[in-house]
Formats: structure tokens, C-alpha cells, sequence
């Protein structure tokens, strides 16, 4: 990592600015003499004080990142730092930097002097009743200016319903970039100059990314994405990974793209050999994303469909969100609760489609009905693990039908009331707090 000169103490700043007076030599040995600021030279160093920042600005404990803004308290500015640094920690471990080796960690790290953060909160020029908006700025690694941060946000009207998300996809996509150039300059500094510019992240993958560190909206992004697949509206695979997709307007997608690269097994080297290819200038395609996710013999993007259709399966299982229900989740269920013949234990050929729950409780279904709603129970108690309370109490309310339906002889009057509020309570679900 290259050193460049430090910013000069502050309390070197303030002498040069002090009279000659204020710093004329010490009296001689033995004679005590005290030295006053008179109120001028006191004024002048509140003055100073105030212009570098210190008055106003927060530092993290490793000095890597910096909230400033003297139009925000100092509680919101630390709750601006402890975003930022979550952020960060957040983009670490996504990465894969817990857990690996200190040659793989330092490759998805965002900690030294080439990746130091400053969020200025400032009040728009422009009217500070216009509502929050972000600008980011890269200063990346200029010789003699180490005391400069290389990425800047600069926050205007934060008060003013600044979106979480728009601040850390900016800090994201720039941490990206600079992760970019920190590599092309290491490789120049050893004798390796790339033969072409560095080519930056495509700006989608960058909001992917970001989007992809708020737990909050994993399942909703999921489903939505899952279910345009399962429906045929998804684009071909090799458009929605070019460079100008219009995936960039779809941070939805663009998350679920990214999650399926991040999926896979090795994300620091995985995301090193990414980083290294556009530091050397390697233009963006969807065969890189591919290479660097499948493997080279999985690049073509015709292939990879197949990969990217069956990941998509396999993480339907999972609990994204713990705590959410969406709306695809509801009306998944309401499928789900309903007896297909020739699974789980309803036999083939006993009606032409699937067949509403009620018919668990009729006389001619006794043969076969306690295995479907055993089977049915199971089912459901699964999808119940990690959900938001009026899921899984609806969820409950399905196992005490089919606990009922199960009997040799069920209570119809039990088991319909049952019934009928396990689908209301299903059906408010999604609306829950």
C-alpha cells in the first residue's frame, strides 16, 4: 500500500497561525512565567477549529470512515456512522471475507487508506425544502494526498426523507470502483500496466450488490424475481447480464443476479479474478459474470439458464426474510393447500385436477384421506418455520384441520370452523406489521 504525506497536526496549524508573541523562546531556567492567549488568539483558534471539520465531524474508531455536517446533530450523525459501517461489514461478509484466508480476506476487504469513506450532510443549494438526494465522488489514491478520502457522499438535505437504500448504493458502487482502480495501480506499481483502462463494475451490478445486504427485502426480491421466471417473463439470461442491461433499472433482478454469483463456492477469489480482469481492462460481458461464477465451461450464457432456473428452485426452500410474509409466499400456500392427484397421497385418477381440502372430510376419501392430510401437515408445519406470526398461526390453524381430517372418523363441525379461519388468517398474512 503506498504512503503518502499526512495531513500536519492540527496543533502545528494552530501555532503558525498564532502571533509571535504567543510562541517567543521560554523564559530562562528557574523564572515562571505563564502564558495567556489573549481573546484574539483565542477567537482565531475556535476559527480554525471550525474550518478544518473537527467541529462538526464524527470519525469511526479506525478512522477509516467520517460523518460531517454541521447542519445535522450529533445523533443522527452517529446513526449515519453506524450505517456506513454496517454497510461495510455487511459488503465484507457478503463477499465471503469471513472465514477466509488473509490473502482472500484482504481481496474483499474495504478497510485501508484507498477505501477511507467521508459522508458530508449538507443543506441543498439548490432549496432545503427539495427532498434527499445523494452524490457520490471518487478522489482514488492521488499521491501527497493521503488525508483526502477517496470515496465522498455527500448527503444533501438529509433530514428530508433521505432513502437508506439510494445512500448504500452509492457507497457500494464506489467502494466497487476503487476496488477496480486500487488493483490496476498495483498492478502497474509491479511492473504489470494493464493494456487497456480499467473497465468499472456495470452500475447494476454495483445496486444489485447493495440491495442484496438489506435482509428486509431478500424474500419479497426473491419471489418477485421467481415468479416472473416460473411465468415466462424473464428476458434471456444474456441480456439481462450485459453491461447496459436494463437490469440497472431493476434493482429487484439486479440483486437476484447478483445472488446467484455469490451463490457459489470460493467468493474472494471468485470476486478477486472479477475485480483483476476489469483492472486489466477486460471489457464487461455476460461470459465474464459467468466465468467467474460458473466456471469457464459454463459461460455460455444458453447454458447457464439451465443453472440459473435450477438455483432458483433450490432457494425457493429457503427463509430469506425471517419474519416476512410476502405476497407470492400467500398465494404460494393457497396452492399448496389444496390435494393434486398422484401427490401425497392422493391417488391418481381420483379427479381431473387439484381438489379443495374439504374433501378430506367426505365418506368415499376415508381410504386415502388420513395419508394426504398427514402428508399435507407436514408440509405446511415446513413452510411455517422462520415466518411472520399470522403465518405461522394460519399455518397452525391447517395442522389442527388435517389432524382432525386425519381421524378415522373426523368432526366435521371442528374441522371446517378450523378450516375456514386457517385460509382468513392466510389470507391477512402479508398485511401484518
Amino acid at each position: 500500500m503506498r504512503r503518502r504525506a499526512a495531513l500536519p497536526a492540527l496543533a502545528a496549524v494552530l501555532a503558525a497561525a498564532l502571533p509571535a508573541a504567543a510562541q517567543e523562546a521560554p523564559p530562562p531556567s528557574g523564572e515562571e512565567r505563564p502564558v495567556r492567549l489573549t481573546d484574539e488568539q483565542l477567537e482565531r483558534i475556535r476559527a480554525l477549529y471550525v474550518r478544518s471539520g473537527a467541529a462538526d465531524s464524527l470519525p469511526s474508531s479506525d478512522g477509516t470512515i467520517r460523518v460531517s455536517g454541521a447542519t445535522l446533530p450529533h445523533a443522527d450523525r452517529a446513526a449515519l456512522m453506524e450505517f456506513v459501517s454496517d454497510l461495510r461489514d455487511a459488503l465484507e461478509t457478503k463477499l465471503g471475507a469471513r472465514g477466509a484466508s488473509p490473502a482472500e480476506a484482504a481481496a474483499v476487504s474495504f478497510r485501508t487508506d484507498d477505501f477511507r469513506i467521508l459522508v458530508r450532510a449538507a443543506p441543498d443549494p439548490a432549496g432545503t425544502n427539495r427532498p434527499a438526494r445523494v452524490e457520490i465522488a471518487l478522489d482514488p489514491n492521488r499521491a501527497g494526498r493521503d488525508w483526502q478520502h477517496p470515496l465522498v457522499a455527500t448527503v444533501w438535505n438529509p433530514a428530508n426523507d433521505l432513502d437508506a437504500h439510494e445512500l448504500g448504493d452509492g457507497i457500494v458502487r464506489g467502494l466497487l470502483d476503487l476496488k477496480v482502480l486500487s488493483a490496476a495501480w498495483d498492478a502497474a506499481d509491479a511492473g504489470r500496466a494493464p493494456a487497456a483502462d480499467p473497465v468499472p463494475f456495470p452500475a447494476w451490478f454495483g445496486s444489485g450488490l447493495a440491495r442484496s445486504l438489506d435482509p428486509a427485502t431478500r424474500q419479497d426480491d426473491f419471489d418477485r424475481v421467481r415468479d416472473a421466471l416460473a411465468s415466462g417473463r424473464l428476458p434471456p439470461l444474456a441480456s439481462l447480464l450485459a453491461a447496459d442491461a436494463p437490469t440497472a433499472a431493476s434493482p429487484v433482478l439486479a440483486s437476484q443476479l447478483v445472488e446467484f454469483w455469490l451463490s457459489r463456492p470460493g467468493r474472494p477469489a471468485r470476486f478477486a479474478a472479477l475485480r483483476d480482469a476489469l483492472a486489466a481492462g477486460t471489457p464487461w460481458s455476460p461470459r465474464l459474470f459467468l466465468s467467474t461464477c460458473l466456471g469457464s465451461a459454463r459461460a455460455d450464457p444458453a447454458a447457464a439458464a439451465a443453472d440459473f432456473a435450477a438455483w432458483v428452485q433450490e432457494r425457493a426452500t429457503h427463509v430469506l426474510s425471517p419474519g416476512e410474509t410476502t405476497d407470492s409466499l400467500v398465494a404460494r400456500t393457497f396452492a399448496a393447500m389444496r390435494l393434486v392427484p398422484g401427490r401425497g397421497g392422493v391417488p391418481e385418477g381420483v379427479s381431473d385436477g387439484p381438489m379443495a381440502l374439504e374433501r378430506l372430510l367426505e365418506p368415499d376419501t376415508r381410504e386415502w384421506a388420513p395419508a394426504a392430510a398427514r402428508a399435507l401437515k407436514a408440509d405446511v408445519l415446513r413452510l411455517a418455520l422462520g415466518r411472520g406470526d399470522a403465518y405461522r398461526e394460519a399455518c397452525d390453524r391447517f395442522a389442527a384441520f388435517f389432524d382432525e381430517a386425519a381421524r378415522p372418523n373426523p368432526d366435521i363441525g371442528r374441522a371446517m370452523p378450523l378450516l375456514r379461519e386457517a385460509r382468513a388468517l392466510l389470507s391477512r398474512a402479508a398485511d401484518e406489521p
